[in-house]
């Protein structure tokens, strides 16, 4: 190549690496995409993919399900069976139960919890401004169409260090990741989204079997 060719060669790599950084959305940005979509998104429906990494292990599991929203601060998750466990949550309040084969099973109840944490932002139970925000990396396997949201809380929270929103460009998260504090990655991968349909009211409150056991 000659050097005239190259000169201009790497101009014209420069500006397409310039335009590239330019178009990649500061952290506020990325923010204010965000609270504007939930901001006047009242429920959401998606099945997800839930990928556990226990760090202490070095190993990764997956369940999978349906979740269902409503604004604020209302979440179900409905586990595909073996699994089959169902969790409701009304602002931090929330009843987990699990099914066990030939019995009544059992199930939890409380104030706090990691997966209000996860979905904390979607279900506006917690507000972006409780965060310092940066841009982060893509994990692999998010959709490409996403910019990364890394969240650190201002105070210390006791479910986790860190939240990771993948946002495609319409300001919808597609993907959540939750570092705690042990180096454990809890991730939902968000598909088949749907907005803002109506939501019977009875879907938020779940009794447990007879004769299932509380723990």
């Amino acid at each position: 190549m000659k050097r005239r060719e190259l000169v201009v060669a790497l101009f014209v790599l420069g500006a397409a690496r310039s335009v590239g950084a330019q178009a990649r959305p500061t952290a506020a940005e990325l923010a204010a995409r965000v609270d504007a979509f939930y901001g006047r998104t009242r429920t959401i429906r998606a099945r997800f993919t839930q990928f556990f990494f226990a760090r202490a292990y070095g190993r990764t599991s997956t369940s999978r399900g349906s979740i269902v929203i409503e604004r604020p601060g209302r979440v179900r998750f409905d586990y595909d069976p073996p699994n089959g466990k169902i969790f409701v949550a009304e602002g931090e309040r929330w009843l987990m139960y699990e099914p066990f084969d030939g019995g009544p099973g059992q199930f939890s109840r409380g104030t706090s919890s990691a997966l209000v944490a996860a979905l904390g932002i979607l279900s506006g139970a917690i507000a972006l401004d409780a965060y310092r925000a940066s841009v982060g990396d893509r994990s692999p396997g998010a959709p490409a169409d996403t910019d990364v949201l890394e969240l650190v809380p201002l105070q210390r929270d006791p479910h986790h260090r860190c939240v990771r929103l993948h946002v495609d460009p319409r300001g919808a998260v597609r993907r959540v990741g939750l570092l705690d504090h042990e180096g454990n990655w809890n991730t939902f991968a968000l598909d088949a989204l749907v907005f803002d349909e109506p939501i019977d009211p009875s879907t938020f409150t779940f009794t447990p079997p007879a004769g299932a056991r509380e723990i």
